[in-house]
């Protein structure tokens, strides 16, 4: 009613102007010729005034236009704030910022952590419709965009939204479609942008390989009018990475499609509790097997993925929780080509209560991208996806009620690697930032050994993970620009502009030390809690298996709380004299000192876990083995 009545007196207004106009017009229409020729005064002031009437008519109108609508506005502005995409443009395009509200915890003692990037208002170029054909422009891989700027963030700032105005990922799609490769275009100085190299340039279905800078060059179909993409520098591709440019198409459309991408259309969180349900049909039984277990509810669970190799290391991690008072619903997902419902290991711990069997039938579930259909599928709302060769030092459980986890829905875990020192090759120069359509961000790559999430609270995220992982051929493992499902997390985040807190406690390493050789050699990822208190030992290098007898786990190095992130180096380092049968060593082996500490494992409350698991080791073997004495 407020709506209507406002537009009462405008609407008046408007149709007293339209009458008094015409009626002027009508009237000068019956003057004679003479009077036409010498308007009198008084018929001047009139027009004039219609005029200004009308003027002030649209004026209103459009004010009141934009006072009913804001919502709709800024909904329309943020939908196209999350969209990154490439571009047609005529110059280079710097790539936007994405709303990235990781909660950034930075102690008083180290320095804050790097401000995300802020984009900047760049308006698209006018082409010039006699463009001659030679004339060489850029199809630049992103949308500009225009935010306020960015805040360092914190549990009460916001993240800034995003206001861009640019075509429709349908559009830009048809775009793309519009040209064809000409060739590879090499350049000088290890720059797209260095001078040509024509004797190296090369046709559209040669591979390029790392090392080379350049660019692809395209070509209209109907104008002749050609583009830069695809640029390139030396460092851009790992060394194990090439491309071709007849693929231009199919990389420059990952951002556009997977900010769209729908995984499951029928996919609900109801179906999902019932086709648990539907697998376990002990499910009810299952949930109160003691009077310690409280009953079964889909709020939050643990998520873990096995197959054969790991089904000891997956028996003695979830027994170890149980150890520890963990009550949290077990999911372990696996396929039946690698592993039976019937293992002795799985029925096991199905009889010890809150341990659910759920298969991967998706065939494109594959190696680490079981994981991430694991994750999607889930029953659970929250989980927290552990890897099978990860083991918790306590109770997880407590993360679910982190502040860190509350505001943001997700928290991810950092690698050894920055920028600076990438073992895979991810840094400000990488070709993934153009391919993901996203803004290079110096920060710890991801491990997801470990990962948290509220799925109800992300799935626009999860949609684009799975883009990522299921959409054939998974061009990022083509170009070699991630190691498997490593960094597609926070990549998925970024993308969808959806918040998440990345620990701020370096990964430590936990493994032996060489007193003679003052030497370090770590076997196992340590990843602290949002506190900096250790909670998992990833023990992902030497996997525990039943040949395992072995205390791996002598000693634990950790990034010293005062010193910088700039400080921070990690080697990966094969065969390190004093420690013989290991293949590679991970931490700082030496020279650590200054910025890190290396503690005894007695001195940890935790001291005792790997006896604990090798104990466990024990008991799947007796389990298996009575399995196969009772076999006719």
């Amino acid at each position: 009613m407020k709506r209507s009545a406002s537009f009462t007196p405008i609407q008046l207004t408007a149709t007293t102007v339209i009458e008094v106009a015409h009626g002027s017009r009508s009237a000068l229409r019956h003057r004679d010729s003479s009077d036409r020729r010498r308007p009198s005064s008084s018929l001047w002031f009139v027009a004039i005034a219609s005029i200004l009437v009308v003027c002030a008519f649209y004026t209103a109108t459009l004010s009141a236009l934009v006072a009913h609508y804001p919502a709709s506005t800024s909904t329309m502005r943020r939908r196209l704030g999350q969209q990154t995409f490439p571009h047609m443009d005529t110059a280079p395009v710097p790539a936007p910022a994405p709303v990235l509200s990781t909660m950034v915890e930075t102690p008083a003692s180290s320095v804050p952590a790097p401000a995300m990037p802020v984009a900047t208002d760049t308006e698209e170029e006018e082409e010039d419709e006699q463009l001659p054909l030679t004339t060489s422009t850029v199809l630049a891989p992103s949308l500009p965009t225009t935010t306020s700027p960015t805040p360092t963030p914190t549990f009460s700032t916001p993240a800034p939204s995003q206001v861009a105005s640019a075509p429709s990922n349908a559009q830009a799609l048809d775009e793309i479609a519009q040209y064809e490769c000409v060739g590879w275009r090499q350049t000088s100085d290890c720059s797209p942008d260095g001078a040509p190299v024509p004797a190296l340039d090369q046709d559209c279905h040669t591979a390029i390989s790392a090392g080379a800078s350049g660019y692809c060059e395209l070509r209209h179909r109907e104008t002749g009018e050609t583009k830069r993409v695809m640029q390139m520098q030396c460092s851009s591709l790992h060394r194990d990475g090439s491309f071709r440019c007849d693929m231009f198409a199919r990389i420059m459309s990952v951002p556009l499609l997977s900010a769209e991408y729908v995984h499951d259309a029928s996919f609900s969180f109801e179906r999902a509790q019932h086709d648990l349900r539907l697998e376990n049909p002990e499910t009810e039984s299952a949930s109160a097997l003691t009077p310690t277990q409280p009953q079964l509810t889909f709020d939050r669970a643990i998520v873990m993925v096995v197959y054969e190799p790991v089904l000891i290391s997956a028996f003695a991690s979830v027994r170890s929780l149980r150890r520890m008072g963990c009550t949290l619903p077990v999911e372990i997902w696996f396929r039946t080509s690698e592993v039976s419902a019937s293992h002795p290991l799985l029925q096991a711990l199905v009889a010890d209560g809150r341990v659910f069997l759920r298969e991967i039938r998706d065939s494109r579930a594959q190696g680490f991208y079981t994981k991430l259909h694991a994750v999607f599928h889930s029953a659970f709302d929250r989980v927290l996806l552990l890897d099978a060769d990860n083991f918790a030092v306590r109770d997880p459980t407590y993360l679910f009620d982190a502040a860190e986890f509350q505001a943001t829905g997700a928290v991810f875990w950092p690698d050894y690697w920055r920028a600076t020192d990438s073992l895979f090759n991810i840094h400000g120069d990488s070709f993934l930032w153009q391919y993901f359509g996203l803004p290079f961000v110096d920060m710890f790559e991801q491990e997801s050994g470990q990962v948290l999430i509220d799925r109800r609270r992300h799935l626009d995220a999860l949609n684009v993970l799975m883009f990522y992982g299921f959409t054939e051929p998974r061009l990022h493992d083509e170009l070699h620009l991630v190691w498997g499902d490593k960094d597609l997390f926070r990549f998925a985040w970024m993308k969808s502009n959806s918040t998440f807190h990345m620990i701020q406690r370096p990964a430590g390493a936990a493994g032996m030390y060489d007193a003679e050789h003052d030497q370090f050699c770590g076997v196992t990822v340590v990843q602290h809690d949002p506190h900096g208190e250790i909670v998992f030992l990833h023990r992902n290098a030497q996997k525990l298996t039943a040949a395992s007898s072995r205390f791996m786990w002598t000693h634990v190095q950790e990034f010293k709380p005062t010193a910088r992130f700039e400080d921070h180096s990690a080697n990966a380092i094969a065969d390190v004299e004093g420690f013989a049968g290991l293949p590679v060593c991970y931490g700082k082996a030496t020279d650590y000192d200054e910025f890190f500490t290396i503690q005894e494992i007695a001195s940890f409350p935790f001291h005792d876990l790997e006896a604990t698991l090798f104990e466990l080791v024990k008991d799947s073997l007796t389990i298996t083995g009575a399995a196969q004495d009772q076999q006719p």
